[in-house]
């Protein structure tokens, strides 16, 4: 399913795993806000 959303939609697919890196690293910085 997630290799065929990924032909469907790259752009997206990038933006996705490239936010979820980015809240990572922010929480690493951060630590756990909630």
């Amino acid at each position: 399913y997630h290799q065929d959303y990924y032909k469907k939609n790259p752009v997206r697919y990038k933006f996705y795993k490239w936010n979820c890196g980015r809240a990572q690293r922010l929480e690493a910085l951060w630590g756990k806000t909630d």
